[in-house]
């Protein structure tokens, strides 16, 4: 009967030790709220029993986790139920509690393991006993009673963030960035299968860039990277950067097209002495040769990224679809030329929220009852996607 590992790891001058709960046939003083913990082989799963409203748990009162050193909770788990939302809970140092957020997958055919920081300043002090793992249908709804079940794998609280094996980016559930982390000014979210950049907040003369710090690449696997973007700023340099042995950094460049209307797909040979066995710490920074920095404002949508050992990406990864849009900006009526039969078209803001989905009209949608600014445009056709980036005015 296996409840918890205490994992030590040795470091000077700190002690750390990580703290895990395996379910083997126990459920390691974890139990269930608005949902029964039932204790299996090497699970345990929550059969949820709630109402509409009333958000199932998996939580304990003798959780032990010791603050602020553990400030990440590894949560492994099969979710079957219409639930896209965990939420990490642990009482404030007054009253209240403090809620960590996590958009997860439905439907699981196999175990996901999800990495949320839990660091809270002010709050995450001491030994915290009270944990809670909250399940939501979304962000802004709570459970709708419909049932299901989730299987807990292991619970775990650590030091440092882990880092798994990934070779493909793709950007496609919301609200997951997919490890990577927006620095120096930039913010990151996902909207119609992308990744938006926004350099808005970019410091003038700085260095705006993402780091990937959930997963890392195994070189050899990977001698290239493909990056398909669209770069609405006035940035003109892709750079690509990962870390040496001397303690510095190797760089790879390519030209992008700055102010673009399509997606564009770059290539880069990546290979060099310090990329090899599992590479971490990789970032990628727009910036404009003439000054050498990041220009301030824009947004860049990111279609995917993908590491592997070919030259160039195949026609069917790249995913694109040859037609026009016009006029864009729009105002009223979007009119679209293509030799495909559109079968989709979605429209959604920069922060995920959709405000169109349907099928054209001959060759038009009218766009004329959504509000000014700039959109994701996603047009589906025979099978392919096209992404583009939509001003109504």
């Amino acid at each position: 009967m296996k409840k918890i590992t205490l994992l030590l790891l040795l470091c000077i001058p700190v002690l750390s030790i990580a703290q895990a709960w395996e379910f083997n046939n126990d459920n390691g003083g974890w139990s269930g709220d608005f949902g029964t913990l039932t204790a299996g082989a090497t699970t345990s799963t929550l059969t949820i029993t709630g109402a509409a409203n009333e958000n199932p748990k998996v939580l304990s009162t003798t959780a032990g986790v010791m603050a602020p050193a553990n400030e990440f909770a590894i949560i492994t788990l099969k979710n079957n139920s219409n639930n896209t939302y965990m939420r990490v809970s642990y009482p404030k140092t007054s009253s209240g509690r403090i809620y960590k957020n996590q958009t997860i997958s439905t439907n699981d055919t196999s175990f996901q393991t999800y990495v949320i920081d839990i660091s809270n300043n002010n709050h995450f002090v001491g030994t915290l006993d009270d944990m809670q793992l909250i399940f939501k249908l979304d962000a802004s709804n709570n459970a709708d009673g419909s049932g299901g079940t989730i299987e807990i794998e292991r619970i775990e609280f650590a030091a440092s963030r882990p880092l798994f094996p990934r070779n493909t980016y793709e950007f496609d559930t919301a609200n997951d960035t997919e490890g990577w982390e927006g620095k120096s000014g930039v913010a990151l979210t996902t909207t119609g299968g992308n990744l938006v950049q926004d350099y808005s907040n970019v410091s003038t003369n700085g260095n705006g860039k993402m780091a990937q710090e959930g997963f890392y690449v195994d070189a050899s696997t990977a001698q290239y990277v493909h990056v398909i973007l669209q770069n609405g700023t006035t940035n003109d340099e892709l750079r690509f950067s990962y870390p040496d042995a001397m303690g510095g950094k190797v760089f790879r460049t390519a030209a992008t097209t700055p102010n673009a209307t399509a997606f564009e797909t770059i290539d880069l040979d990546v290979s060099s002495a310090d990329w090899t066995g599992n590479v971490s710490g990789i970032e990628l920074q727009l910036r404009e040769t003439a000054s050498s920095s990041t220009v301030v404002g824009g947004t860049v949508l990111i279609d995917r990224i993908v590491f592997d050992n070919n030259a160039t990406l195949s026609s069917e990864e790249v995913r694109a679809i040859d037609f026009r849009m016009f006029p864009n900006p729009a105002s009223d009526v979007l009119k679209f030329e293509t030799e495909l039969n559109i079968d989709n078209v979605s429209i959604y803001s920069l922060t995920g929220a959709q405000v169109f989905n349907g099928v054209p009209k001959g060759s038009t949608i009218n766009v004329s009852d959504i509000n000014d600014g700039i959109y994701v445009i996603k047009v589906t056709a025979a099978n392919q996607t096209m992404v583009r980036k939509l001003i109504i005015k």
